[in-house]
């Protein structure tokens, strides 16, 4: 399990610290879209979780057209 030091925003509100498990948890369930913003010490800034490599290469493939 990685460390609890992911930020997120959700209804307009910043969530967290999370570890990345809990954004691909919320993506996953469409709790949270893949286009919802992140962040963590080391980011220059808020990046859609889906743009974020180490949260992109956790999330499923998208369904085909």
């Amino acid at each position: 399990m990685s460390a609890a030091g992911w930020f997120y925003v959700q209804d307009d509100k910043r969530l967290g610290p999370v570890g990345v498990e809990h954004i691909v948890h919320l993506v996953v369930t469409t709790a949270l879209p893949p286009s919802a913003l992140v962040w963590r010490q080391g980011l220059r800034e808020w990046t859609e979780a889906d743009h974020v490599p180490e949260i992109a290469a956790l999330l499923p493939p998208p369904l085909p057209p």
